[in-house]
Formats: C-alpha cells, structure tokens, sequence
C-alpha cells in the first residue's frame, strides 16, 4: 500500500512509556485504504465515535487497530495542510528536550501544531 503519513506522538519524541501507542497521521484516502487491507487481513477495526481527545485539548477524527499488544492509533488529516502541520509538530517537538507529562506534552504540541489548546 502506497501512502503518505506521518508518525508522532511518544513513539518519536519521547518519552516512551508501556502505554505508547504508535500514532500514526494520513489523509482519509488512505485511511480508507488501510481499512480494506486491515479487513482482508482480518485485523479488527476499532473506531472512535467520531474523533477522540488527547489531554492536551486536541480531537482527532480516526480510529485504532492492534497487533499483538501494540495499539495503531490511525488520526485521519483532512488534508494535504493539515499532514503537513502534524509533520511539522513533530518536527518541532524532536527540538525540544523530552517533555514527561502527558498533558503538557500534547499541549505544547499542539501550539506547533497550530491549534489553541486549552
């Protein structure tokens, strides 16, 4: 499967714990084509009612899917802008030194990202 995506969260820049789940950005057409590879797979598809909040105040639409112990967290781009804006807050956040609480992690991230958080 061909798609462009971008990975963030703890995963990438820190710090990982036992709960990181791997978050992983893409437009919704390729969200969509993932959902068929993951169906002809058998992978089980959780979705999110709609979207889901982090602490730090953002929602994301998507959903996640697991292999093994190891949570996929899909966050669906509306589009090319805005994978581009996740890149570069994640980007960004590779600058700064590791920012251990949660909440305050999402929330300078999403600064980068562009959004107000709360």
């Amino acid at each position: 499967m061909d798609a462009e995506f971008v990975v963030t969260g703890s995963q990438v820049y820190g710090p990982v714990t036992r709960e990181s789940d791997i978050d992983i950005v893409m437009r919704n057409s390729d969200a969509e084509r993932l959902k068929t590879w993951l169906n002809a797979h058998n992978i089980e598809i959780v979705f999110n009612d709609a979207s889901s909040a982090d602490p730090g105040g953002g929602e994301y639409q998507g959903f996640y899917y697991t292999i093994g112990e190891m949570v996929y967290n899909i966050i669906i781009a509306r589009n090319n802008n805005e994978l581009s804006s996740w890149r570069y807050a994640t980007e960004k956040m590779l600058e700064v030194d590791s920012i251990k609480d949660k909440k305050r992690r999402c929330k300078v991230f999403n600064r980068y990202l562009g959004k107000n958080s709360r």
